[in-house]
């Protein structure tokens, strides 16, 4: 019993460092990165334009608020509800390089599929009724140098 229970501490005490290294990584990666949605829409497919999918469009402001040039970087975003539940994520990747100080703007999408609960209920929601999260894991500066994880 005692084994059980020093075990179940043990393994709290592991996520609990793993979490708190993690917040404090992407919290490093925000201070050099800023990344925000400004814009979301939908593109119906136009077969008679050569356009056979639907899909969820979005675009993105992107700050360099360091002092060394991003080469590239990646994370996750994720679309909450108004309430914090999450909606749907979504891999964003960038390797365009963003030189120190400079803003750049990005139009990205995301294939929508009607049978897909989450991209419907994404679909639906207007930007203002959205919580967007920014969640950086990598920057690859211009110098060769990484933050994050690089893996």
């Amino acid at each position: 019993m005692q084994d059980a229970e020093a075990r179940d501490k043990e393994e709290k005490r592991l996520a609990d460092e793993a979490k708190k290294r993690e917040d404090s990584l992407a919290a490093a990666l925000r201070d050099y990165l800023t990344v925000t949605i400004y814009d979301k829409g939908f593109h119906k497919a136009d077969i008679y334009s050569g356009e056979y999918e639907d899909y969820i469009s979005s675009k993105f402001a992107f700050e360099n608020r360091g002092q060394k040039d991003i080469r590239a970087f990646r994370g996750t975003v994720v679309f909450r509800d108004l309430f914090g539940q999450e909606i749907y994520s979504t891999g964003l990747a960038y390797d365009e390089g963003i030189r120190a100080g400079q803003k750049k703007n990005w139009a990205g999408s995301i294939k929508y599929n009607q049978f897909d609960d989450a991209l419907v209920r994404l679909r639906s929601k207007d930007l203002p009724n959205l919580k967007v999260e920014w969640k950086p894991k990598t920057i690859l500066f211009a110098d060769g140098s990484a933050l994050g994880d690089t893996e």
